[in-house]
């Protein structure tokens, strides 16, 4: 009934004509000082480059598509104060531009929050110029479609129907083999990808399984180079493309994390950079990220 009375909102989702899309909180500014001020600590303990970003969800990318009327977060003017309270010396990355330039593309899910792999894709590009490496193109990799059955998180939340997404991986074609270490020793695994979650409502998890506190990446590079990197679920569909470029990654989320970044990074002894990426929804109410310097 509320669909053919043209209720455009139901749940904190916005109903578009070929997409849902969830409504982000108005941003609690004394939390996001709070996370500012973690990051510019973090940034100002260790003598190793800092990189940030924050990505814009589909609701600001598609924000042409929802009712003037209707609340909605200015996700740029939010990035732009994230960005402007960081110290000089941290690098921010601008994947706004580009996401909006593509918009047209499968860079979002239509019934999840996430960004789709090629979207990832895209800001991956952006990103690892940052960090001094070209970025491999498409071409480098095979684009293989493992499931065509998605249903998201966002759709979860209504009782309607809806055409599925598409989940797929980017393989490079130039082997790397990897090694990932969960939580010390608590799984170890030569893949990036859970095969079984295919088989589950929570098909995203595909990308390296269920959340966990920290993961050790290796691979075969040698170059010196050691990314630590606080991220939230946003990475896990981007982290088989950075692992092209780095010796080892060290996986944080802070959510679970219990020791301070600070003193992990210092314990490790190897990082050479540092990187925090988050999309601009789960930033905007992330009481953990203050656990960056500790």
């Amino acid at each position: 009934v509320e669909t053919l009375a043209g209720k455009y909102e139901r749940n904190g989702i916005y109903i578009l004509d070929d997409r849902l899309v969830e409504k982000i909180n108005e941003p609690d500014y004394k939390l996001i000082d709070k996370s500012i001020e973690a990051i510019n600590k973090f940034s100002e303990d260790n003598n190793i480059p800092v990189y940030f970003m924050l990505v814009p969800t589909s609701a600001e990318i598609y924000s042409d598509q929802i009712p003037e009327s209707a609340p909605n977060v200015n996700q740029k003017e939010f990035i732009n104060y994230v960005y402007g309270g960081l110290a000089k010396n941290i690098s921010t990355i601008d994947v706004y531009s580009t996401m909006q330039s593509e918009k047209f593309d499968y860079i979002y899910y239509r019934t999840d929050h996430h960004w789709t792999t090629d979207g990832a894709y895209l800001a991956y590009t952006e990103l690892i110029k940052s960090f001094g490496f070209e970025p491999l193109s498409k071409d480098e990799f095979e684009r293989v479609e493992v499931s065509d059955a998605f249903l998201g998180t966002v759709i979860a939340k209504l009782n309607i129907k809806s055409d599925t997404d598409t989940i797929v991986k980017y393989e490079p074609k130039e082997n790397n083999k990897v090694t990932l270490n969960y939580n010390n020793g608590a799984q170890i695994t030569d893949s990036f990808y859970n095969e079984d979650k295919l088989l589950t409502r929570d098909k995203y998890a595909y990308f390296l399984g269920d959340n966990t506190a920290l993961i050790e990446v290796e691979t075969e590079i040698n170059n010196g180079r050691v990314l630590i990197m606080a991220k939230d679920s946003y990475a896990n569909c981007m982290l088989p493309l950075l692992a092209c470029h780095f010796e080892k990654i060290y996986v944080i989320d802070m959510r679970y994390f219990n020791a301070g970044m600070v003193s992990y990074t210092k314990q490790v002894g190897d990082v050479t950079d540092a990187l925090v990426l988050y999309n601009a929804s789960g930033f905007t109410s992330a009481k953990e990220l203050v656990k960056l310097y500790n």
